[in-house]
């Protein structure tokens, strides 16, 4: 007889089990399809769709006071964006995203002596105030909206 007692524990727990997962699932649904109700201004999915969906032709470097790379855009004293044709391309513009919003742009004027070569233009970094918390997102677009180079941060924080 214990044995059907126990029996009978385990498949309650089991039931009370499923009902909580049902009930978790369709709260997440509910609440902006986002699990226990973080909400996010169009989506953090969506955004990071699209900004994939187009490829960089080139990339980024972040430089410190000493010229030695980082890894970070808040912490550099200097962006490099390095991507062909990157001089003939300028007005290029960066900004930078926490979540949807725009926390930093800058741009990169055409009559500014402000490229090593034809493929690497460079800007000042973000002062202290500016970097205050971590960047999710960082793009250069050229005079013509194309993508030259991105950075995401890979752990986003909600």
């Amino acid at each position: 007889m214990p044995a059907k007692t126990s029996n009978t524990n385990l498949n309650t727990l089991f039931l009370i089990g499923g009902i909580a997962l049902v009930v978790i699932v369709a709260a997440a649904y509910f609440f902006n399809r986002t699990p226990f109700g973080l909400k996010s201004e169009t989506s953090m999915l969506e955004s990071t769709q699209k900004q994939t969906a187009e490829n960089p032709t080139g990339k980024f470097e972040f430089r410190d006071r000493n010229n030695a790379q980082v890894s970070r855009p808040t912490l550099a004293s200097v962006i490099l964006v390095n991507a062909p044709g990157a001089q003939e391309a300028r007005p290029i513009t960066l900004t930078a995203r926490i979540k949807d919003k725009v926390v930093w742009l800058r741009t990169i004027k055409a009559d500014e002596p402000s490229c090593a070569d034809a493929n690497t233009c460079s800007v000042g970094g973000p002062d202290q105030s500016e970097a205050k918390e971590e960047w999710y997102s960082l793009e250069a677009r050229d005079n013509e909206g194309n993508l030259l180079a991105r950075y995401l941060l890979l752990a986003v924080p909600f």
